[in-house]
């Protein structure tokens, strides 16, 4: 069943797994009120494909029979474009016997991601680096990001407001779209990446590495500030 749900996902048309739920099935997902009803829970399903969720990979750990009923423990991630991963988490799926077929009847899952930080509030500052990055060098600025950059912001306290971003799909001239994302940004920190990296690696080596960070590029970064407001 596993893979018939995967198959979905990548079909984009939630309306196949209809035959998946019980007509009393609910989803209860991560920080979310009960998704109740086959309708809701196609909805559910539907406007997470929408929004490019395409792949999942699902590993039953254990399942074990109770009278009319199954529970099914395993572990989740969801993918978009292919192999960019959304979520990674737990699930507790019941599967309960409905006209002969084993249907979901409670679906529950929660993420293993760490929370969330505080990001901006009103009247905030957000940073935004736009890095158009060759497709060839891609997993070099990634594995770059990682074992290079992400120590230097972890050493200096900047690591929490930070997330990179990446366009799932490719730009029209082949490169990749990739954000630096700086949320909230504030005044007494500097986000400069050639002083940061002199800073914590010593001038030689700190110069060589954002020398060597500038090759993954196609052509100069880009930068915006923007202030938030709320509706």
């Amino acid at each position: 069943m596993n893979n018939k749900f995967i198959n979905v996902l990548r079909s984009g048309d939630a309306g196949k797994l209809k035959d998946f739920y019980a007509s009393n099935g609910q989803l209860l997902p991560t920080g979310s009120p009960a998704i109740i009803g086959v309708d809701q829970i196609l909805g559910f399903w539907q406007a997470g494909m929408n929004a490019g969720i395409n792949n999942a990979k699902l590993e039953t750990l254990e399942a074990e029979k109770f009278g009319d009923k199954v529970i099914e423990q395993g572990a989740y991630t969801i993918l978009a474009g292919g192999d960019f991963i959304i979520d990674q988490g737990k699930y507790i799926v019941i599967w309960k016997n409905e006209g002969g077929n084993l249907k979901i009847y409670r679906d529950i899952w929660n993420t293993s991601n760490p929370p969330t930080p505080s990001r901006a509030l009103e009247n905030d500052t957000i940073f935004m680096i736009y890095d158009y990055v060759k497709a060839e060098m891609i997993e070099k600025y990634h594995n770059f990001n990682e074992n290079l950059l992400k120590p230097v912001a972890v050493e200096y306290g900047t690591s929490s407001s930070v997330r990179i971003l990446q366009k799932l799909n490719k730009n029209e001239d082949g490169t990749f779209t990739c954000i630096y994302l700086i949320d909230p940004s504030t005044s007494t920190v500097s986000y400069s990446m050639p002083n940061s990296l002199v800073m914590y690696y010593g001038e030689e080596k700190g110069k060589a590495i954002y020398e060597n960070y500038k090759t993954y590029l196609a052509k100069k970064s880009t930068s915006t500030f923007i202030v938030t407001s709320v509706w």
